[in-house]
């Protein structure tokens, strides 16, 4: 999966693509209508894949929600329409948690955590910038992404670097960007608050509220949606929530629990496993996992200096001290293709395919754990005025769940200053996020 270059790996396209839920995935999306004629899975309930009405549109993120609920993850869908024709361009749904193969337990039942950056909402900006070229796609600016529930920091500040319009049906109390419900958006940096002030809005329901939000930009602006649309979007993420928390009342072993996974043979298909998807997996171990040294910060430094257009590489060290995981960014693929992300994709997904597989199930619930208990090394902190930067302190507050383990010892740590802006800027909103919990970046002291 992975290129050599002077003895150091760089992730190739077509690996971080699949980490972005593209093609061979086993991320499930609506049909792509607008470039189909022969497809017909979107007639019934879109009038020949055209939406005219935000209403219209309610309805077809109601039925991704519903899916998502029935397949056992969060109850959110999405879909990205043409502001020109409101035609579909693609629907998804949101598919944190999926079904493990081959009849597998995930700790506590069949489901099991697949990909925590995986919200409907990320997944059409990712989808997006995978298909555009080849599918002759509008600019972000000519569409729009309607979900049925306001989008966290991570989608947020996804749909805000691409540049997409956006349309929400419920409001998300209080993990939606939106939770003051007046479109003030105290979590973010000036620009951006400007920037969701222009382009999101919060459609109108009726005899319930009227429109908040952008007055123009976004498709079908100046219609409402029914009630019972607006609330059974509401009411199925809450269902969905009651599903989740019982299939997952054991995310992980606590490091006391564990074997350490360095102590397998290196034919050990988790070690394979986790060095396909990461060529530089158990390359270096740190004597602390909370200790960070020269030598990572070199290996980080180097994935940058050989990935085009990547200002940052962020790597995953277990609670044993073993490097698992370490990706640059991938801006040259998407604008979103931060480095933590890939990490926290490439991690999950291993973990989750080796969960479900027959050979591997037992042994890899005690060597892999959630990352919680691991600590994330980036090379540098955030730029403080960035949407990617909101979208990562989304994902990090996604992958951790709440609090992570031994948070006074930083477990996310940073060598040098931002690429733009200052540290002192990154940590300023770091604080004034309050829809991320538990976040402590720290630099590393050598």
């Amino acid at each position: 999966m992975g290129e050599q270059s002077g003895g150091s790996h760089l992730v190739s396209r077509r690996a971080v693509l699949g980490f972005l839920g593209a093609a061979g995935a086993t991320v499930t999306f609506g049909s792509l209508v607008a470039c189909s004629s022969t497809d017909n899975s979107n007639r019934s309930r879109a009038d020949n894949g055209i939406l005219t009405t935000a209403e219209s549109a309610g309805v077809v993120v109601l039925a991704q929600a519903r899916q998502a609920l029935a397949e056992g993850s969060f109850g959110v869908g999405g879909v990205i329409i043409d502001n020109a024709s409101g035609r579909i361009i693609h629907e998804g749904h949101n598919t944190v948690i999926q079904s493990l193969p081959n009849g597998q337990s995930g700790l506590s039942g069949t489901s099991f955590l697949f990909d925590p950056t995986n919200h409907g909402e990320r997944q059409l900006v990712s989808w997006y910038y995978e298909n555009a070229s080849a599918l002759g796609l509008p600019k972000p600016s000519e569409l729009t992404v309607v979900t049925s529930l306001d989008p966290c920091a991570q989608c947020a500040g996804s749909l805000l670097a691409a540049g997409f319009n956006v349309g929400v049906v419920a409001f998300d109390d209080p993990s939606g960007i939106n939770y003051t419900f007046d479109c003030t958006y105290p979590d973010l940096p000036p620009d951006l608050r400007a920037q969701a002030q222009k382009s999101f809005t919060y459609y109108a329901i009726d005899g319930v509220r009227a429109q908040v939000g952008a007055s123009s930009g976004p498709a079908f602006v100046s219609t409402s949606l029914t009630k019972p649309t607006a609330d059974d979007c509401t009411t199925v993420f809450d269902e969905s929530r009651a599903v989740v928390a019982a299939n997952r009342k054991f995310p992980g072993l606590e490091p006391i629990e564990m074997i350490d996974p360095g102590t397998l043979p290196t034919t050990s298909p988790i070690r394979q496993a986790l060095v396909e998807a990461s060529p530089h997996a158990f390359t270096l171990r740190l004597a602390d996992f909370r200790r960070p040294d020269s030598a990572l910060q070199t290996l980080l430094s180097d994935l940058v200096a050989r990935t085009p257009q990547a200002t940052n590489a962020v790597a995953y060290i277990d609670p044993f001290g073993n490097l698992l995981s370490a990706f640059a960014d991938r801006f040259d693929i998407s604008p979103i293709a931060t480095a933590f992300m890939n990490v926290v994709q490439s991690y999950s997904r291993t973990r989750f395919n080796l969960t479900g597989n027959p050979s591997t199930n037992a042994e890899v619930a005690k060597t892999l754990t959630t990352p919680k208990y691991g600590t994330f090394v980036f090379l540098r902190a955030l730029a403080g005025d960035a949407a990617t930067s909101v979208k990562d302190l989304g994902i990090y507050d996604l992958t951790i769940e709440g609090k992570a383990f031994m948070p006074e010892t930083a477990n996310w740590q940073y060598y040098l200053d931002p690429p733009t802006g200052t540290e002192a800027q990154f940590l300023v909103l770091v604080a004034q996020m309050k829809s991320v919990t538990g976040a402590n970046p720290s630099r590393v002291a050598i």
